[in-house]
This record gives C-alpha cells, structure tokens and sequence, in this order.
C-alpha cells in the first residue's frame, strides 16, 4: 500500500508550490497539494498530517487566521506560513497563533524543506530537562546561556528565567543562544515577547549568538533587525552537529 501523504501544500494558485511537492518527493516526503483553503480545511479534518505549509498574500489573506483553523481541527501538526510581501504585523501574529514558522519573499523550496525536515527530527522534549538555561554576566549585564532544544515544553523554563531577572530589577538582557539545538516559534514568540517588555521600560533584549535554527527563523520571517546583535566573530552553529535536530 502506497504511504500517505505527510505534508499538506495549500496555495490558491497550486504551481507556487510544485517546487516544494518536487524537492519534498526527493526527500523521501510525500505531499499532497490543495488550492484552497475549504480543502485544506477538509483534508487536515480527515487525515492526520504532520505539517501544513500554507502560502498567504496579506492583506487579502492572512496567516493567523488560517493557522487557527487548521490548528483547532489538528492541534499536533506544524504550520509553516510562507507569503510573497508580508507585513510584520501578520508575521507576529500569525507566529502568536502557533505557525512553526513564518517565510517571507519569493517561494524557496529548498528553505522551506529544510524547515520540513529539521521538524520531523525533532521529538517534543518530554521534560523542561531539555533545555538548559545558564545565567552568566557581561558587562554588567545578565547573560542567558541556553543549550538544547526552546519548545512547547521547555519555553516556560525560559519564561521563568526571564521573569525573575526582570522582577530583579534588570533592563538589559543578553542572550547566548548559539547552543540551541531546536527552536520554534514558541521559542521564537517568547524572545520578541521579552524584548516588548523590555522596550516598554527603556530597557533591550540582545541577541550575542545565534545557532543555525534561530538564525534562520529570524531570516527567513524577516524578523532579524528586531533582535540586532552586537559584533561578534563566533558563527552561528550549524543545527545539523546536533544530536537531536
């Protein structure tokens, strides 16, 4: 019996996406495309598909919405929100509305796939265990050093630390988080939700390092200048060196 298809391509115009179906079925990865969004809708009711991907043109369409819908009827699977010339305003909310990721500009398959696969490696982490989320100082500063995977399950250990240090006093925060080995967008909501807090009292939240994961969803969500980072000459960590990626 033929595997069922695993990846869900919606697009009102269904050859935007025939690049991905083409680099997907190279990976091994069966997709199945639809060309509107009562489809999609009917398709995720029925079948449990591990990841959306969904292309959007705001204003017309918006992610958040559609990422709801979908979520509501298949809570477990991954939307991944791609749109030609997004607004900011729609790629936080529809990063706030649990999209695994957000792409801006002209359709890239290979990116997107790489988004594809770096999900499917990744098992939710079972304890906040996971990650490990280290307090340092540098020039006066408390520095987050996080090592291991930012998910669903470990984000609140985050959010504690972060509450803590704020409830402290401090209005500057560094974070080290080149030994990321996963981040989503639970993750990535969290880090944009405490540079909010901290600009709303005068203060910033910097980013000192990056691993490849974080790197590219800031890249490729357009959300990189928000969380400008001083000068540093380590690189961003290849996610590909990490076992569990």
């Amino acid at each position: 019996m033929e595997a069922m298809p695993s990846v869900l391509l919606v697009s009102l115009e269904p050859a935007t996406l025939a690049p991905v179906a083409a680099e997907l079925a190279v990976a091994g990865i069966r997709a199945k495309t639809v060309s509107d969004f009562e489809q999609a809708i009917e398709q995720v009711s029925a079948r449990p598909y591990e990841i959306a991907i969904i292309v959007v043109e705001p204003p017309r369409l918006e992610g958040a919405g559609i990422v709801q819908d979908l979520k509501r009827r298949r809570p477990g699977m991954a939307c991944i929100v791609a749109a030609p010339c997004p607004s900011r305003e729609d790629v936080l909310h529809t990063l706030s509305a649990g999209a695994l990721a957000y792409v801006g500009g002209p359709i890239n398959a290979v990116s997107l796939v790489e988004l594809v696969k770096e999900r499917r490696r990744h098992d939710l982490s079972t304890t906040e265990d996971a990650l490990d989320v280290r307090v340092e100082e540098a020039d006066g500063a408390p520095v987050l050093c996080l090592n291991g995977d930012l998910d669903l399950v470990t984000a609140p250990l985050l959010q504690r630390r972060i509450d803590e240090l704020l409830g402290a006093g401090h209005d500057r925060l560094l974070v080290d988080a080149d030994s990321l080995g996963f981040c989503d967008s639970t993750g990535l909501r969290l880090l944009l939700s405490a540079r909010r807090r901290l600009a709303e009292r005068s203060g910033e939240l910097l980013l000192l390092r990056t691993s490849g994961v974080l790197q590219r969803l800031l890249d490729l969500s357009g959300l990189a200048p928000l969380m400008r980072r001083p000068t540093s000459t380590a690189a961003p960590r290849d996610p590909a060196v990490h076992p569990r990626v």
